[in-house]
């Protein structure tokens, strides 16, 4: 019983160390650049799209200066395509939408910090808006069935890391995160497979 205890009075002292450093539930936001890698390579599109993304994360502390992270995040970029053919101006603006659980190991100096670990991602929307000479037409995901979707592989394995600084309640971080499984676009003759590469830029308060 006397070995329970002071296991339990060790995990509390090294927890409540680590949040003395200001380490606690950790809600964000920022920016976020992705980066799709094309085989066979060609003029595909996009080749890239930019948005936000916003995450929960808390750390579960191993000692002083390290723990495992574990985060919720849902990133949303946007992107268009634009043609002209005879006169028609035609207009797709794409959504894209993933859901992702980033499982990190954090590594403290001082007040710097950073982690490294894999990201598990779902991509949970794909929304066209389809217009002709700026009026619109239609509205429908391109995930779904029926517009091609049939073909993707929605998730994805990616390995990553981040740096950043943690000031009082404020963390600022940059990350970087490489995607391993291929989305596997059917319709297309050859097959079209591609990766995914994000980059994340963010600002979360530390509770």
């Amino acid at each position: 019983m006397k070995k329970i205890f002071t296991i339990i009075a060790a995990v509390a002292v090294t927890a409540s160390a680590f949040a003395q450093r200001g380490q606690g539930l950790q809600i964000g936001a920022g920016y976020e650049l992705n980066f799709y890698s094309y085989t066979p390579s060609g003029d595909w599109t996009p080749s890239s799209a930019d948005g936000y993304h916003v995450t929960v994360a808390y750390p579960f502390a191993l000692s002083e200066s390290n723990a495992i992270s574990v985060g919720l995040r849902w990133s949303q970029t946007f992107n268009f395509m634009e043609t002209n053919i005879l006169g028609v101006k035609e207009r797709h603006d794409q959504t894209r939408g993933f859901i992702s659980l980033p499982v990190k190991f954090e590594q403290h100096f001082g007040g710097f910090f950073f982690n490294v670990g894999p990201t598990l991602s779902y991509w949970a929307m794909g929304k066209d808006k389809y217009s002709e000479n700026g009026a619109a037409v239609e509205t429908y995901s391109f995930l779904d069935k029926e517009h091609g979707g049939e073909g993707i592989n929605r998730f994805d394995i990616a390995a990553g890391a981040a740096l950043g600084y943690d000031f009082r309640h404020i963390r600022i971080a940059a990350a970087y995160d490489y995607g391993f499984l291929k989305a596997i676009q059917a319709k297309y003759t050859p097959e079209v497979n591609y990766t995914r590469q994000s980059v994340r830029i963010s600002v979360a308060y530390i509770f």
